[in-house]
């Protein structure tokens, strides 16, 4: 947190932030040549997911996920892919089989190929040819959010 300086250069409260709403949270897909699929983008997620429904396996696992919200995911097994961005070769990967909304690419998969999300011109860049691959934007509303001191007993 970031605190403010008086006149007397004593340190004064902690500041407070606050959104109104507006924001827009931009998800990002990219497009896959192979299966012809839009892969969900997710930096914050922590395994790379396909679909169940997709997946053609009656395999159980005994790995659960989590969604931010607390509720566990369902996983079947692990699924060796290979996806094609338009990015001059493919990318054999081993994804989580699950019962989610999207096939995920999440922090794991971009690392491990070198891939760089560039959030601001929405593209996907890799980073040892600089090729660049476009994705797909989806705006979406974020919810509110605020920052109060703990300081402050008020």
């Amino acid at each position: 947190m970031h605190k403010s300086l008086s006149a007397f250069g004593k340190l004064t409260g902690s500041s407070v932030a606050t959104t109104d709403g507006s924001h827009m949270h931009i998800r990002l897909f990219i497009y896959d040549k192979l299966s012809g699929l839009v892969f969900l983008v997710d930096r914050g997620a922590a395994v790379s997911r396909f679909l169940k429904r997709l997946a053609s396996t009656s395999e159980t696992s005994d790995i659960f996920l989590y969604a931010e919200n607390g509720s566990q995911i369902r996983t079947l097994c692990l699924k060796q892919l290979e996806l094609d961005f338009g990015l001059r070769r493919r990318f054999s990967f081993r994804f989580i089989i699950a019962e989610n909304s999207h096939p995920i690419i999440s922090e794991n998969f971009l690392e491990r190929f070198g891939l760089i999300v560039d959030v601001k011109n929405r593209r996907l860049i890799h980073n040892l040819t600089t090729l660049v691959s476009d994705v797909i934007s989806c705006p979406r509303p974020t919810l509110d959010w605020t920052l109060v001191s703990t300081e402050n007993p008020y």
